[in-house]
């Protein structure tokens, strides 16, 4: 991809690409990359909001080379496609495993969705303490720290970011992905995250995200 192409997410819909884009396969992401290109409220309960995002992806999908989840990582790591969206974590493991000759690098545009891992207890678990111990445990340093290792996200838990260990087997560059210098996380979050939608509003998406998969 030419540098000089990627200005934020209308790269996505740049033709000189066609055939080599990548578009996730699950409704919430997808019509959120439509959305965030065209300043749009992903959070939005207004049924024109997302008719216009659903006409930015019909305009987007003569030019794709497929729609993926898991799947992106064997395409981008043989340089198989050009681009794509995915999570910020997920490149260092493509990464680790590109093709010689591949060279895979990340770009992250200004109005992106900012995530945060969470374990949640059911209300009607029958195991309520026993699952509040496991995820107590799960935020002790050593276990967070090894988790993150495992799944090269970046995490919310400062023990993470604070481990001499974690910096020193994640690398400079690693963490530069996941805790780009800078960027104001919590301005993101709060205007960029996904919250909980109405179920009319999911119900619309769902059909909305069906006539787009037919047509």
């Amino acid at each position: 991809v030419d540098p000089a192409d990627v200005t934020g997410w209308e790269v996505m819909w740049n033709s000189k690409y066609s055939g080599q884009i990548l578009q996730f396969n699950n409704s919430r992401d997808a019509f959120a990359t439509a959305m965030y290109m065209l300043g749009l409220d992903v959070n939005s309960e207004d049924k024109a909001v997302w008719d216009t995002a659903k006409a930015k992806l019909m305009e987007q999908k003569p030019l794709l080379k497929a729609r993926v989840m898991d799947e992106i990582f064997n395409i981008m790591e043989a340089g198989e496609a050009a681009l794509g969206a995915y999570y910020a974590g997920d490149l260092l493991t493509m990464q680790s495993e590109q093709a010689d000759g591949v060279d895979l690098r990340i770009y992250i545009p200004e109005k992106s969705n900012v995530y945060v891992d969470a374990m949640c207890v059911l209300k009607n678990s029958k195991h309520k303490s026993e699952a509040e111990a496991y995820i107590n445990f799960m935020l002790t340093e050593d276990a967070a720290v090894a988790n993150s290792l495992q799944h090269c996200y970046s995490s919310p838990n400062t023990l993470v970011l604070n481990s001499e260990k974690y910096r020193e087997e994640m690398g400079d560059e690693a963490l530069a992905v996941l805790y780009p210098e800078g960027y104001d996380f919590a301005k993101a979050y709060a205007e960029y995250s996904f919250k909980n939608l109405s179920q009319p509003t999911l119900d619309y998406l769902t059909g909305l995200w069906e006539d787009y998969i037919i047509d």
